[in-house]
């Protein structure tokens, strides 16, 4: 199913997406809309190989704990839950039962999906081992989040963070400012001060970026250079 559904990507990847946008509807709260071009190349390139993982992108990020104390796990999760509801690509995955014309979905929560282990135990190759373990693990695309969270003990104070995602949803430039929203967030969550979106910097009207799905309504009325994805 996946492989025809890759094979008619291709012969749609220059369709222009109003169409898609304006006959969109849907009976729950989770917002449909097309993908972008770049979107559709990758997503052709994911179905056209089950299992690879050749857009899945992982960052490793080393931490410390609070001056004088440890990293405040219950306020790590928060931040990252407070971000999840700042950036939408953090809650999107995708509809694929529409075989022309794939949906990305963004859903209205999700719940950061944060695992804690403590590998102050572990050897320096068993700990490399088992991060590229995590980075060769698949997402199903179908089912948010996509992305994973491990946050790894290595010492009394010292913790790595290994922050795995697929490239569909997040560019190199958004990686940042998600980065840069948790850290504000955390901070606020840490010291007990009012958290979630409140915590997190605004944006200047005249600064903030057009929504995603407006982005994608204007990039679909651009040509696509489809030979760049199918003979690839």
């Amino acid at each position: 199913m996946h492989r025809d559904l890759a094979d008619d990507l291709a012969d749609d990847l220059a369709d222009d997406f109003a169409d898609d946008l304006a006959d969109d509807c849907s009976d729950d709260d989770a917002d449909r809309y097309p993908l972008a071009p770049l979107q559709r190349g990758m997503l052709f390139h994911a179905l056209s190989s089950p299992g690879s993982t050749t857009y899945v992108e992982q960052h490793q990020l080393d931490l410390e704990g609070d001056p004088g104390g440890d990293l405040d796990v219950a306020a790590f999760r928060e931040a990252w839950r407070s971000v999840c509801q700042r950036h939408a690509a953090l809650r999107t995955a995708f509809d694929l039962k529409q075989v022309e014309r794939p949906l990305q979905v963004v859903h209205p929560a999700v719940d950061p999906p944060l695992v804690v282990e403590d590998w102050r135990e572990l050897a320096a190759d068993e700990r490399a081992e088992r991060g590229s373990a995590e980075r060769e693990r698949a997402f199903d695309l179908v089912r948010p989040p996509l992305f994973r969270l491990r946050l790894v003990r290595l010492g009394e104070h010292a913790w790595r963070l290994l922050w795995t995602h697929h490239h569909l949803i997040l560019d190199g430039w958004s990686v940042g400012l998600v980065l840069r929203d948790v850290a504000t967030a955390y901070t606020a969550a840490s010291r007990g001060e009012p958290g979630g979106l409140s915590a997190l910097p605004a944006l200047p009207a005249s600064s903030t970026p057009p929504a995603y799905r407006d982005f994608v309504a204007l990039a679909g009325r651009q040509v696509v250079d489809q030979d760049h994805w199918t003979s690839a």
